[in-house]
């Protein structure tokens, strides 16, 4: 399974106020957040690597997905190693989840919907 670094999220506890900043520093620009989704999810628009920051306070600020060609595959696999994994749901970026490996180690999955 090829795998590669697919996306992040900043969690932030303000999503526009976050914007402002980040986008001040380092010039990002961001989409409209989804409906229903305003105060807590905003897409960065122009980097190479997809990004957004999202509205949670954690103790994981900072979280890589990697984009796996099928979820359902890669999250057998984690649980086969001995990590865990939520079940995957389903946006309009196609299927993701957050699984940890054997130590606790927290990570995402995406598998990308067409387009992505």
């Amino acid at each position: 399974m090829a795998v590669e670094l697919g996306y992040f999220t900043f969690a932030v506890p303000d999503t526009k106020k976050g914007a402002r900043f980040f986008g001040d520093l380092f010039g990002w620009r961001f989409h409209d957040a989804p409906a229903g989704h305003a105060k807590t999810y905003r897409h960065i628009n122009n980097i190479e690597l997809a990004g957004g920051l999202v509205n949670r306070d954690d103790a994981m600020p900072l979280r890589p997905y990697f984009r796996v060609d099928d979820i359902q595959i890669a999250v057998s696999k984690v649980r086969a190693l001995g990590g865990s994994s939520d079940e995957p749901s389903q946006s309009s970026s196609g299927w993701s989840c957050l699984a940890r490996d054997d130590q606790g180690v927290p990570f995402g999955l995406w598998q990308p919907a067409p387009g992505f």
